[in-house]
C-alpha cells in the first residue's frame, strides 16, 4: 500500500518540526489502516524563501561645492518554509529486511514531545 504524504510548515516552524508531524500523520494513516509498521520509500523536503514586504532608506549628502550623493537601502525579511513530502508503504507485521517504523512507537513519542492529546 503506498500514499503519498505532504506537511507544508510556515515562518515558524523548522524543518525538523515538519519531519516530525510527517512522520506522525504516516504512523496515523498506518493504524487507521489496519498496519503496524511502515516504511518510508521516497522523501523529499524543499525549502521555500519567502521575502517580506522591503523598505527602502535614501540618505543623501551635499558637499560645499554642491555634489550630491545618495545612497538606497533596502530592508526586508527572508523566511523559510520547509515542506517535506514523502511516500509510505504499510505492512501489519515488523519487517526484518528494510527499515519500518513502528506505527505506535511513533505515535506515543512523538504526541508526548508535541505535547498533543
Amino acid at each position: 500500500m503506498y500514499r503519498l504524504w505532504d506537511f507544508k510548515g510556515n515562518a515558524f516552524i523548522s524543518k525538523d518540526e515538519v519531519s516530525d508531524y510527517l512522520l506522525l500523520r504516516n504512523s496515523k494513516l498506518t493504524l487507521n489502516n489496519g498496519f503496524s509498521y511502515f516504511a518510508i520509500v521516497s522523501d523529499d523536503l524543499t525549502i521555500d524563501e519567502i521575502q517580506t514586504g522591503s523598505t527602502y532608506e535614501t540618505t543623501g549628502k551635499v558637499s560645499a561645492t554642491g555634489h550630491y550623493k545618495a545612497t538606497t537601502e533596502s530592508r526586508g525579511s527572508t523566511f523559510k518554509k520547509p515542506t517535506r513530502q514523502n511516500k509510505i508503504v504499510c505492512f501489519k507485521d515488523k519487517r526484518e529486511d528494510i527499515f519500518v517504523y513502528d506505527a505506535k512507537f511513533i505515535q506515543k513519542n512523538l504526541k508526548e514531545k508535541y505535547e498533543i492529546d
